[in-house]
């Protein structure tokens, strides 16, 4: 019995350009023009997955033996199209976490790198409030958590509050129309210095905001942006099998479909 994958860009090593093409994050093979299969071969002399051609086609390739198959053992790497820095690709949103501490150190690493981030009149908006593990705090964020989110965010060592002011600190009588933008700017800096220190991180909207200002008595000129996860890089067969799929580097659109010259496009 033939057992089906499916293979996109994040599982390929070592393939030869020339017999390959990347389309929106999917593999079509020169070979021909027709969905058709593939198979991924192991080299034994290079010592990485090939993937091999059958009739040309697109993502699928069966695997006779699943033991000689394994995603894990395929190293996961994003393409840029044009020279980026290596950071900017290696950051992803993890979920896998370990449980490990986190200790105050490494945490104002983090945000000290969300303290250089720009906004608009260099306002800074946002603010963090963060929990270790075993807080009373901690316990609190995790319960207004959704229970999609519970089931991976157990592990964090830290839970983290990203709010931002709705007014200006330079004009109390003038709204600030950035904040939201201005904060997430500041996470991207979260995020940044956090994959600089191969530690894990995600972001989180869904959970309850209500209950998070009533408990933290946060004022309603304040905006509640999002949770953050934040952990040691954990193993990705802690997470529950549906999650498991999901746990990999995602693609982006291409930039035709992003960047526009001179004039709006759909």
């Amino acid at each position: 019995m033939v057992t089906w994958y499916r293979l996109f860009i994040k599982d390929l090593v070592c393939i030869n350009p020339e017999v390959v093409t990347i389309h929106k994050n999917k593999v079509i093979l020169s070979a021909g023009t027709d969905l058709g299969k593939c198979i991924v071969a192991w080299d034994s002399i290079a010592h990485h997955y090939v993937v091999v051609p059958s009739e040309g086609g697109h993502v699928d390739f069966p695997v006779h033996n699943q033991e000689e198959f394994s995603k894990e053992s395929v190293m996961s790497e994003r393409v840029a199209t044009y020279p980026i820095e290596r950071i900017i690709l290696d950051r992803w949103s993890r979920r896998a976490m370990s449980g490990e501490s986190i200790g105050d150190q490494e945490l104002m690493r983090i945000f000290e790198a969300a303290r250089w981030a720009p906004s608009a009149h260099n306002d800074q908006p946002w603010r963090f409030i963060y929990a270790h593990k075993g807080s009373a705090t901690w316990q609190m964020f995790f319960a207004t958590l959704s229970d999609f989110n519970k089931t991976w965010a157990k592990n964090a060592a830290v839970l983290v509050l990203l709010v931002s002011k709705k007014i200006y600190e330079w004009n109390r009588e003038l709204p600030n129309p950035y904040y939201s933008f201005d904060a997430g700017t500041a996470w991207q800096n979260v995020a940044l210095q956090a994959c600089a220190m191969n530690l894990s991180v995600r972001c989180m909207a869904d959970f309850d905001r209500d209950k998070v200002r009533q408990d933290l008595g946060i004022p309603d000129d304040v905006s509640l942006e999002v949770m953050i996860a934040l952990g040691k890089p954990g193993k990705k067969e802690d997470l529950s099998s549906q999650l498991q799929e999901r746990e990999y580097p995602s693609d982006r659109k291409p930039l035709e479909e992003i960047v526009f010259k001179d004039k709006w496009k759909r």
